[in-house]
């Protein structure tokens, strides 16, 4: 069908109006997430939260005639009230560990064992190990002054450390609060939410894709972070009513490696019951093809992997040592007896 020239600047005056929309709308898209990357960390760990307590938002809203922002301010005064102990016991730690350090180095009480004779025996790194154990045992100073770039360096990285932590407790406790104003509005994200993936995902699929997403997030988040956590004021807590010296130093320890446990999920999503694949796809096979299942055996080879003289020796050497272990066993059955 030949285009007519009215027809033709229909067309390009409609195709340059959807390219311009386009190109104000990608500007709009980037100038926002320019203004919105500083928070962009802060955001998503409020959005983690609001999910994960928006259950209990449900539950109080009930009970408070249906007021969703009386129920989110009452979320977030109780994490504070529940936060805040804990953590200053927490802060109260390390403050009183870091005192403790730079007042034992200063008053001349930390001493150095010298090394034992054995130490220069040892092969290979035995003598500089010695030497450097004696020279602290014996002149620690003058040891401290020739190692200074590399302390200042691990004590500046430990304050950063320190530093960033408190960072992101300050953030942790703004994503509460931010998490609170979420919730409140929690009905109409919701639904937001289910449209924006049914325009992404196709119709019909938006709530089970929302529902995956929603699962996935409070299962992560109570699974690995919450427990993390959880352990770790429990155990910084009874570190500081036992008195253990470092229980903040020690708390922070145990979330760091309680956050290890962070693993991965191998499920698919076309094999999720609320998902599933496309009506349009095609079908799955049943067979794996050139990928071996693990209870059949490979195929046969084409040479021998090992030489039959060698394999023979080796399966005579196991029938003998087989053979020793059951006489010795039965050996020490008679003797029992």
């Amino acid at each position: 069908m030949l285009l007519t020239p009215d027809s033709q600047r229909t067309l390009a005056r409609g195709l340059l109006d959807v390219l311009i929309r386009a190109g104000l709308v990608a500007g709009l898209v980037i100038y926002c997430y320019q203004v919105l990357r500083p928070f962009l960390y802060l955001m998503i760990w409020s959005v983690i939260l609001a999910i994960n307590l928006y259950p209990v938002q449900r539950i109080l809203r009930a009970k408070l005639g249906g007021k969703d922002g009386r129920a989110a301010t009452l979320i977030v005064l109780t994490a504070f009230a529940l936060l805040a102990v804990p953590i200053y016991l927490l802060a109260t730690s390390v403050t009183d560990s870091a005192e403790s350090a730079l007042e034992w180095v200063k008053g001349g009480t930390f001493h150095i064992s010298p090394p034992p004779e054995s130490v220069a025996s040892w092969p290979l790194v035995g003598g500089k190990i010695y030497a450097f154990w004696q020279q602290a045992a014996t002149d620690l100073t003058d040891l401290a002054l020739k190692f200074a770039p590399q302390l200042k360096d691990v004590s500046l990285a430990l304050l950063g450390t320190l530093a960033g932590f408190g960072l992101g407790l300050m953030m942790f406790l703004v994503a509460v609060i931010i998490g609170g104003i979420i919730m409140a509005f929690g009905e109409n994200g919701s639904r937001s939410a289910v449209r924006i993936a049914e325009r992404i995902f196709g119709p019909g699929r938006g709530a089970n894709i929302a529902q995956l997403c929603t699962a996935t997030i409070r299962t992560v988040a109570q699974g690995v972070i919450g427990i993390a956590f959880a352990q770790m004021l429990l155990i910084g807590v009874g570190f500081v009513l036992m008195g253990v010296p470092g229980a903040g130093l020690l708390a922070l320890g145990v979330l760091l490696s309680s956050a290890l446990a962070l693993g991965g999920c191998s499920i698919s999503i076309a094999d999720l019951p609320l998902v599933g694949a496309p009506a349009d796809a095609p079908a799955r096979p049943k067979e794996t093809g050139a990928y071996m299942p693990v209870n059949q055996l490979p195929p046969d080879r084409e040479e021998a992997a090992m030489d039959p003289a060698e394999r023979a020796k080796i399966q005579s050497e196991l029938i003998t040592a087989r053979e020793r272990q059951a006489s010795a066993a039965a050996a020490k059955d008679a003797a029992a007896k």
